[in-house]
């Protein structure tokens, strides 16, 4: 009796936790249809259930479009550089021009590295470890293929080139760029500027 009972607290505990990571969501398919019910994304996959005690079904980019959380986070599927299947990223500013995010968390350790004997091996850290997050932006217009890499880690002037030929049609634009003023934006003001003074 004890073991039975243990065992159907592993259930509903595991059934718990499984829950919580859903949250309310529309799941949008490339032909415009769209059901509403229970998310979560995972490793460039949508896992979706119409309501909470549905089987889960796992989604990928070849028949839908992306997820929108009722919290209107949105995550679309989309063709990036150097990437040969469709990529599930999240979408920081929609209009003409969209803007996604590619987020991710590396380590980092504060100080540089201490020798405290060369022939005990190589140096050991012995600065603090802390969890730094990060992100890779793209952009796309619909009617593209390929979403346009838009980091500052690229050849130089590059950044500057995609602002200039990405935005021809904004003044605004046009002026940080002459002003140098791009270079103390982040991508995500660049955009917030485009969308208020040039977006139709």
């Amino acid at each position: 009796m004890f073991r039975v009972l243990i065992i159907l607290c592993v259930i509903f505990f595991s059934e718990t936790i499984n829950c919580q990571n859903y949250a309310r969501a529309a799941l949008i398919f490339k032909d415009g249809t769209i059901i509403e019910g229970f998310g979560y994304v995972k490793k460039n996959k949508i896992f979706f259930k119409a309501t909470l005690k549905d089987e889960e079904d796992k989604w990928d980019g070849t028949i839908v479009k992306g997820i929108i959380f009722k919290s209107n986070e949105e995550f679309e599927y989309i063709t990036i550089p150097k990437k040969r299947r469709p990529y599930l990223l999240r979408v920081i500013r929609d209009g003409d021009i969209k803007l996604y995010e590619d987020a991710y968390e590396y380590w980092s350790t504060t100080s540089p590295p201490t020798i405290i004997d060369p022939s005990l091996g190589p140096p050991m850290y012995m600065g603090k470890r802390e969890k730094i997050r990060a992100a890779n932006y793209y952009l796309k217009r619909e009617n593209e293929a390929i979403a346009t890499d838009f980091n500052r880690i690229l050849f130089k002037d590059t950044f500057k080139k995609i602002l200039s030929n990405y935005f021809d049609d904004c003044d605004v634009i046009q002026d940080i760029i002459d002003s140098k003023e791009y270079k103390s934006l982040t991508q995500v003001q660049i955009m917030d500027l485009y969308n208020v003074y040039c977006q139709e």
